[in-house]
């Protein structure tokens, strides 16, 4: 008798069990469906990642589009901070395999896996906004491109209220765009009679 109760105990949860997969298994694909409903292309394409990125099965973007494939991927390996999963997608998804890498960066704020980046517009942007999101002016010095590098200064200005930072400007078209904006974005006009020499007289040039 005790042995029938047994395996009665094990069939019924085992029924409880595929019950509770089933019910799973039809959510997510009541989940699709309600997506792949959606009639704008682009808003589709982020329903599908963001569930599978809810889900967090990098398997099941292999189950989508080609074109949707890395970024469904990468998304889901920026949310569990898997730089060795990024470096990975390179052979395959060498674009998103670099986004992969800058996501997870500024999730972290380390400038140091900005340097492992190789695409270098991404890299130089990675250095930007995490030296904006830690205040931390000196790493504008590592960004490589010299435009990128004067964009560095020319919003830390703006974010410092400091006009003094547009003298790190190297070029002088955008030296001038430094007080410009400074000026636009802050709805101040900057005290050129604070600076010196050049800096001064582009300045007053800028702001008139």
């Amino acid at each position: 008798m005790g042995h029938r109760k047994i395996i009665f105990l094990i069939i019924s949860i085992l029924v409880v069990v595929g019950i509770l997969v089933f019910i799973y298994e039809y959510k997510d694909l009541k989940n699709i469906k309600k997506c792949e409903s959606i009639n704008d292309e682009q808003e589709k394409n982020d329903c599908l990642v963001d569930y599978a990125v809810s889900k967090g099965d990098i398997d099941a973007c292999d189950d989508f589009e080609e074109n949707l494939q890395g970024t469904c991927k990468r998304n889901i390996l920026i949310e569990e901070e898997n730089l060795s999963g990024c470096e990975e997608l390179k052979n395959s998804y060498m674009l998103d395999s670099q986004i992969c890498i800058d996501g997870i960066a500024r999730k972290q704020n380390n400038l140091d896996i900005c340097s492992q980046i190789e695409i270098p517009a991404i890299k130089d942007t990675c250095i930007k906004k995490i030296a904006l999101n830690t205040n931390n002016i000196e790493a504008c010095k590592q960004i490589e491109n010299e435009l990128r590098k004067d964009f560095c200064y020319i919003t830390f200005a703006q974010q410092m209220k400091d006009i003094k930072v547009c003298e790190n400007v190297t070029a002088d078209e955008q030296l001038k765009l430094c007080y410009k904006e400074y000026e636009l974005i802050l709805g101040e006009t900057p005290n050129c009679e604070s600076l010196d020499g050049k800096y001064r007289q582009t300045c007053e040039e800028a702001v008139k």
